[in-house]
């Protein structure tokens, strides 16, 4: 890493950094020239805040097949209804997948296999749990650590050998030029300010244990792990088979985030930041296309929001 850059990722990392970013920066158009016409896509996480922002600005760009990602059957029929009666020309449908469940995840990557084409997936879902519960009971793992991360982590690693097939199976049929697929998880800035406990033993097996449990900072962590993962899976993937990158949306309001709290210290310092500094929903998920169709080859495996950061 460079001098410059170096001190570029010191002053990203820092709150004045953040602030300034915030504030004095706008968020850029997406380019006029991105058109999805023909193109399936997915937004998982996306019947309220911005994965529902991101599904409709996505359809905005005539996006003809819209895969709604969610765990609630009802909240995503309602926002496929919403979605259809502006868009009422696109073919938009409801999946149900479950990122507390392994199994679900699988089942939700073996559908996608079936599908005729896939060219954009938007890792959205997320949670911020402030009490400490576990997947599946007693033996599974805290549950913002497999939804953040581990759960996650496992569809992006499922979905790429589909985008690979399905970008050979076009170049049988001669269609080569084709754009390779895209998947952009959404990651946080909060990652700069997590705490990693000390251990001898097992890094899961520490982030999923009870004792001093900080739901804040266990949120942090799983944002951290994000990018630490994603530099280790950018050896194996080329960019030419999938594009995988991690987007930052910063502070926006409305998002929802600590719907779950069960007190009300973070749901107010979520709702505080987001008053003071925070982007609203449609400047928040423009970032999202930004990382998940402006940027091209040189994003595989980077931090961004609508450039790629240190």
């Amino acid at each position: 890493m460079s001098a410059n850059m170096e001190d570029r990722a010191s002053w990203d990392a820092s709150f004045p950094g953040i602030v300034w970013k915030q504030v004095f920066h706008r968020v850029p158009q997406i380019p006029s020239h991105i058109d999805l016409h023909d193109q399936v896509a997915v937004v998982t996480g996306s019947s309220t805040g911005l994965g529902f922002e991101c599904a409709r600005q996505l359809l905005q760009l005539r996006l003809s097949h819209l895969i709604l990602a969610v765990r609630s059957q009802s909240k995503g029929e309602a926002a496929l209804s919403t979605l259809q009666a502006e868009f009422p020309k696109a073919h938009t449908e409801v999946w149900m997948l479950d990122m507390e469940s392994y199994e679900s995840v699988q089942d939700f990557a073996s559908r996608c296999e079936k599908l005729d084409r896939l060219d954009v997936v938007i890792l959205n879902a997320g949670c911020g749990k402030m009490q400490f519960s576990r997947c599946g009971g007693d033996n599974g793992r805290e549950v913002t650590l497999q939804v953040n991360y581990l759960a996650t982590m496992l569809l992006t690693i499922l979905l790429i050998p589909i985008f690979k097939a399905k970008a050979a199976t076009d170049e049988n049929h001669g269609q080569s030029s084709r754009s390779p697929g895209r998947i952009t998880i959404v990651g946080s800035d909060m990652a700069f300010w997590a705490k990693l406990k000390e251990t001898s033993g097992s890094m899961l097996d520490a982030i999923s244990s009870p004792q001093d449990f900080d739901g804040m900072n266990q949120y942090a962590i799983t944002k951290l792990l994000l990018p630490m993962f994603m530099s280790r899976l950018v050896e194996v993937v080329s960019a030419d088979d999938c594009i995988v990158n991690i987007v930052n949306p910063s502070g926006v309001r409305g998002t929802q985030l600590m719907r779950e709290a069960t007190t009300i210290l973070p749901r107010l310092i979520v709702y505080t930041s987001g008053v003071l500094l925070g982007r609203n929903l449609q400047h928040g998920t423009r970032q999202y296309l930004h990382s998940a169709l402006v940027l091209g080859k040189e994003s595989h495996g980077s931090f961004c929001d609508w450039e790629i950061r240190p």
